[in-house]
């Protein structure tokens, strides 16, 4: 395939794969490009720990892809954000992978263990500060990239996190996803489903969210970073400022005139916020949670494995994002929707009381109510424009350089 076609193809397929959930819209990925022989100047030939018959990894593929946490995008006012970072680029990771195969590419896919380096100090500075996860060696030249039909690329595209009410209808939740329902290829498996139809323990989670609903808000700095990935400018503006990230005002509270949406920017500016909240707001901000997951379908949330202590930390959070990704889709194909209701694992003491109500002796990893929404409009997605996270030079280095050493990774 020719560079300008690849390159091409290669952007479509990344921009679909940004339509993946993350935390408040913050979408923390990074996609870097280089031709095999660059990447193996740059970075350094890989190949598996301990391999002894000196054959590198993936041979025959002609270029790489690096999938990298993008910290200048990633939320951290809190620590257990870096776990919900982690789940964004593995639901993103799993997309992309999953959209390669489809469109014909052969993909290798090559872990990366945390700390891990580039070998060269040119390799170093096109990282940058970004945490590169994971390697994706690809080969092929495929010709049907331009024309995918697959009911993966409609499923993204109708997936949405909703934040209106949901109907009353218990009979459509059923049970908990199983795993692998909606992306043909797995890059592994990591979490198990609960799921809490309607009964006495999703009343009694209902009443926990009216108690812990607003710890987001009282957090001043976990508040600040929320509140900077809010646009009050309309649905519509947000979508074409050209930033591409957070969310709009509507997405959180429907259609809003100009005028309530400028009362809202003051009213939860974090300084307002502060003084007023303990006056009655933080109390009506935890009744209307406990109406939203009492009025749901019911609620899924996804444990961490028993055996995820003996897995790298990171790569548990990795899959444990593609699990969600995949059980988000299952849910949009089969006409529900989702919205996360993280404010309860963001703060290690509530999240402790979360496992005690769900009665599961494991860390809950990701937690959404589920059910089909009463109003099924949906704002304008705000999506980054693929130039920002994806950096492709498939070009070859000018002159053959020194082999770098082979790295375990």
């Amino acid at each position: 395939m020719p560079h300008p076609h690849r390159t091409e193809t290669l952007t479509r397929l990344a921009a679909l794969a940004a339509l993946a959930p993350s935390s408040h819209n913050c979408q923390p990925w990074r996609l870097v490009g280089l031709s095999r022989q660059r990447f193996d100047s740059e970075m350094g030939p890989l190949r598996p720990a301990g391999e002894q018959d000196g054959q590198p990894l993936a041979a025959g593929a002609t270029h790489t892809l690096l999938v990298c946490i993008d910290r200048q995008r990633a939320l951290r006012a809190l620590p257990t954000l870096e776990r919900e970072m982690r789940m964004s680029v593995g639901g993103f990771s799993s997309l992309l992978v999953n959209l390669l195969r489809i469109a014909g590419f052969g993909v290798r896919v090559h872990w990366l263990t945390p700390g891990w380096t580039p070998a060269t100090a040119s390799g170093r500075a096109r990282l940058g500060k970004d945490e590169a996860v994971m390697v994706l060696h690809l080969s092929g030249s495929p010709e049907s990239a331009e024309t995918m039909d697959h009911p993966l690329t409609h499923w993204i595209a109708c997936r949405h996190t909703m934040r209106s009410p949901f109907a009353d209808t218990p009979d459509r939740l059923g049970p908990a996803p199983r795993p692998g329902t909606c992306l043909p290829h797995r890059l592994g498996h990591h979490g198990r489903w609960k799921a809490v139809p309607h009964g006495p323990l999703l009343s009694r989670l209902a009443a926990f969210y009216r108690e812990h609903a607003a710890e987001d808000f009282r957090h001043g700095t976990a508040w600040r970073e929320t509140y900077n990935h809010l646009h009050f400018g309309g649905a519509a503006n947000a979508a074409a400022d050209g930033h591409g990230v957070g969310m709009a005002i509507e997405a959180l509270f429907g259609p809003l005139p100009a005028w309530r949406r400028r009362l809202m920017q003051t009213v939860l500016h974090p300084q307002v916020l502060a003084r007023i909240g303990p006056l009655g707001l933080h109390a009506r901000i935890g009744r209307d949670f406990e109406q939203l997951v009492q009025h749901s379908a019911g609620v899924w949330a996804l444990i961490q494995d028993d055996g995820g202590a003996a897995m790298d930390e990171r790569r548990a959070h990795l899959l444990a994002g593609e699990t969600v990704l995949d059980s988000w889709l299952a849910a949009t194909r089969d006409g529900l929707s989702m919205q996360p209701l993280s404010v309860t694992l963001q703060h290690a003491p509530i999240e402790l009381a979360l496992r005690r109500l769900l009665g599961v002796d494991q860390p809950v990893l990701f937690i959404a109510r589920v059910g089909m929404p009463v109003n099924a409009s949906t704002p304008p997605r705000l999506r980054r424009a693929t130039a920002t996270f994806c950096q492709f030079d498939f070009s070859s280095p000018a002159s053959a350089p020194t082999p770098a050493p082979v790295l375990p990774c």
